[in-house]
Formats: C-alpha cells, sequence, structure tokens
C-alpha cells in the first residue's frame, strides 16, 4: 500500500477521511463483477470531483470504503461531501441495477499534526472507523452464490 511508505518526515500533516459505500455488500451481490466495478469507481470518480483542486491521495481500501488522504487544508464537514457525491451518483444510475445506486456515508476528519506521534496506519483506521460508524449497512462483503 503506497500509503504506508509515506514518512512522518515527507508528510508531516497529513489527514485522512473515510468514505463508505453503505449497500457495497448488496451491489456485490446483486450486480456482475463489472458492474460492481463500474459502481466503485464512480464512487472514486465523484470522490475526486468533491475535491479537485486539492492534493490528494485515494485508495479503494475494500468492501465498499474508500480512504481519501490529504494535507493540511480546510475540508468540508462530512454532511457537505455526502450531499455533494451522493446526488452526483443517481446521475450514473445506468450503470447498475436500480436498487443498487451507491449511497456513500463520510466519516469525520483523522489526521495528525507535525508533532503528533500517530501513524499513518492509525489514521487511515480512525478514518475508515467513522465511515463505517455513519454507515447504516454491513462493513464486510458476502459472497456471491451462483
Amino acid at each position: 500500500n503506497h500509503f504506508k511508505t509515506i514518512s512522518r518526515l515527507r508528510h508531516p500533516m497529513r489527514q485522512g477521511i473515510g468514505i463508505s459505500v453503505a449497500n457495497a455488500a448488496n451491489i456485490f451481490v446483486r450486480t456482475t463483477d463489472a458492474e460492481f466495478v463500474a459502481a466503485m469507481a464512480s464512487v472514486a470518480e465523484e470522490i475526486l470531483e468533491t475535491f479537485k483542486g486539492a492534493e490528494t491521495l485515494l485508495a479503494y481500501a475494500g468492501a465498499g470504503d474508500f480512504i481519501f488522504m490529504t494535507g493540511p487544508a480546510v475540508l468540508p464537514t462530512s454532511e457537505a461531501v455526502e450531499v455533494q457525491i451522493n446526488p452526483a451518483l443517481q446521475g450514473k444510475a445506468a450503470l447498475v441495477p436500480p436498487d443498487c445506486l451507491p449511497v456513500v456515508h463520510v466519516g469525520k476528519v483523522a489526521g495528525s499534526s507535525f508533532f503528533s506521534r500517530r501513524s499513518l496506519d492509525e489514521i487511515i483506521e480512525t478514518a475508515l472507523q467513522s465511515a463505517r460508524s455513519r454507515s447504516s449497512g454491513p462493513a464486510t462483503l458476502t459472497e456471491k452464490t451462483g
């Protein structure tokens, strides 16, 4: 994982935001592999569009979770990000069956300061847990049957 190669000296003040697709398990089970990947790619596109102009790193963490990392910057609230991303995803409804439209929940910003002893692993885990706790759906994917 590229995030783990970033040292505190190189990027001393990082912020992480966890973003979770609340209904990822449902999407995974009810769509083809290609449709699932297209749905997650649409989510990633909207995340990057929402935060365009900022120095960012975005990774898919699996199970419908994304981690967004940025440097010191003023970021919008979780609710404001959701209000931007979810309607934009509705505009891409043709990519997946109607009952499988991704619904995104955004966690609180987790970060570190120059003097913090907090590792990137801790920032990432805190950010993902925050997003998962806001999500009403399951945090893990189930296997497809058939």
